[in-house]
């Protein structure tokens, strides 16, 4: 089963790096969040990807919203990526647990090169109402062609100023 537009999203839980636990309603408690999954460290796409999500972290928050990439990343593997990317505002959670992605209509990969881990999700774009229920998601099959940060931002800009009006 995978979650439609309007439907509240799955149960999640996750550590961030950082050590804090999060359970998805705590992230979005009443405001927009965007949950940005990435391929895990072995990624060379995700790094660049994530800091230009970093980059516009302000113009979010501004809105009320809130951003956290997440991957399948074992821990030690997110806080290398956090270290290595410079990733020191954007939150970070690990540990999305495969057998979880179908729920989420998330594509996983079988390892390409023996430095990747063994299975790991293709990048996805979530972004959630301030109602907990899905606003619009963006699911890749493949690591190329993911959603313009901008683009994202300017969609909550959109939503924001719907609710205003």
């Amino acid at each position: 089963m995978t979650i439609k537009t309007g439907q509240p999203l799955p149960r999640l839980e996750l550590p961030t790096v950082g050590g804090e636990n999060r359970m998805l309603g705590d992230l979005y408690g009443g405001r927009f969040l965007v949950l940005v999954f990435y391929r895990g460290l072995h990624c060379l796409r995700c790094n660049p990807y994530l800091n230009i999500f970093q980059t516009l972290l302000p113009k979010f928050h501004e809105l009320g919203a809130e951003v956290i990439a997440v991957s399948s990343d074992e821990k030690s593997r997110a806080e290398k990526s956090v270290a290595l990317w410079g990733l020191d505002r954007l939150k970070v959670a690990y540990g999305f647990p495969l057998k979880s992605a179908q729920d989420w209509g998330i594509y996983v990969t079988e390892r390409g090169k023996p430095e990747d881990p063994p299975q790991f999700t293709e990048p996805a774009v979530f972004i959630v109402g301030s109602d907990g229920k899905l606003d619009h998601g963006i699911i890749n099959t493949a690591q190329r062609l993911r959603p313009d940060p901008n683009e994202v931002l300017s969609h909550i800009m959109d939503r924001v100023a719907e609710a205003g009006a």
